[in-house]
């Protein structure tokens, strides 16, 4: 993180948001806020005492940093017209969801001009639904698809009110959790959205020269072609599968996730239909 952001040429930063405390989310920012000055810091404030999320609060204390919460409802004028509105997390926050740290996170959206992005943390369908009751101003051209195009987010009704241009998808390659799956993509294809992956497409680039429409580029030369979204699917395997004991998906056993499963947490199936009958379902990267 602090790599790309020195290359952008950024010496100093006047908001760092963080949507959640999840390690994946906030990993990069420590050295960010040890190496770079810091006007505000933002964040969902939702209880979270990992390790990593102590280590980065103690770190913007020490350097001086003024720690606010991203409340629903607050807009930050960001210059030259440009506005960043925070639509949730809600107050109180949301419980009893399938993750209320993820359920909680910080959705922004930017307008400038003509143009708006909508930046959506790991929001579960809980906080899509609760966005829709409450009529919040979700149609954008640009949407940082919900939590890395995970099974149960990026509803079709969520979908429908966004009615996204271009999706971005950030997912590591070969995850150990199948993101993104085959359910969310069939959704934001269904919705005509452009489908952008940084498994795929390595860094992706969204800018507007003149506030009247997007142009996102990105490190692979594939990404021009539409079809660079869309992986072909295999026959499914008619021998064993494997999966991960801290996983819900399961895999080819050629599948390079497999790869990244510590031993002591590697199962295997005989069979595909036997893995589906224990709960488990097919990862989306290598369609088993």
């Amino acid at each position: 993180m602090l790599l790309t952001l020195r290359r952008l040429g950024a010496d100093s930063l006047d908001l760092v948001l963080l949507t959640h405390p999840h390690l994946d989310h906030l990993g990069g920012l420590i050295q960010v806020v040890r190496t770079l000055p810091v006007r505000l810091y933002m964040d969902s404030a939702f209880p979270y005492p990992s390790p990593a999320y102590t280590d980065l609060l103690r770190a913007l204390r020490d350097r001086g940093v003024p720690v606010r919460r991203a409340e629903a409802g607050r807009r930050i004028e960001l210059g030259d017209g440009a506005t960043l509105t925070l639509l949730a997390p809600p107050q109180p926050f949301l419980m009893h969801t399938r993750s209320d740290v993820n359920a909680n996170s910080v959705v922004a959206r930017l307008d400038w001009r003509q143009v708006s992005a909508l930046l959506t943390g790991d929001a579960e369908p809980e906080t899509e639904a609760l966005l829709l009751r409450q009529g919040a101003p979700l149609a954008a051209g640009v949407l940082k698809v919900p939590h890395h195009g995970g099974r149960f987010s990026s509803t079709t009704a969520f979908l429908r009110a966004v009615r996204p241009q271009i999706a971005l998808i950030s997912v590591g390659a070969g995850n150990d959790y199948g993101h993104p799956t085959a359910e969310a993509l069939a959704r934001l294809e269904a919705c005509g959205a452009r489908i952008f992956r940084t498994d795929l497409h390595g860094t992706i680039t969204v800018r507007s020269p003149d506030g009247t429409q997007w142009i996102a580029s990105t490190a692979s030369a594939e990404a021009s072609r539409p079809e660079a979204s869309r992986r072909a699917v295999p026959s499914p395997p008619s021998g064993p599968v494997l999966g991960s004991r801290r996983s819900e998906v399961f895999h080819r056993p050629d599948c390079p996730a497999v790869a990244k499963i510590h031993p002591t947490n590697l199962l295997r199936f005989n069979s595909r239909d036997q893995a589906l009958a224990r709960g488990r379902r097919p990862a989306a990267d290598c369609h088993p």
